[in-house]
């Protein structure tokens, strides 16, 4: 399971070109993410996911292929934004 960082205070939704600029405010860091990563941090910070359902979740509502390139791509992702500090695992 997973969950948008409690710790950080994120600041987003500043469109260009499908591209979301990200402020966490405990980092001080500026990230600059892709519509897709944008749709995963606003799910999770509505309620903590498993990656699985994530990944079904985002690909009914964008219309893509459910398959394991598509899980492996979410994990991926899920991987870079707790290594910047974005999400973090929920601990049970």
């Amino acid at each position: 399971m997973w969950k948008t960082n409690l710790a950080c205070i994120l600041y987003h939704h500043r469109f260009f070109d499908d591209q979301i600029v990200i402020f966490n405010a405990i980092s001080g860091q500026t990230h600059i993410v892709n519509q897709l990563c944008g749709d995963v941090l606003e799910l999770l910070q509505q309620c903590p996911l498993n990656s699985d359902c994530l990944a079904k979740e985002l690909a009914q509502v964008n219309n893509f292929c459910l398959d394991n390139d598509w899980f492996s791509y979410i994990e991926s992702m899920l991987a870079d934004l707790d290594k910047v500090g974005l999400i973090e695992p929920v601990m049970s």
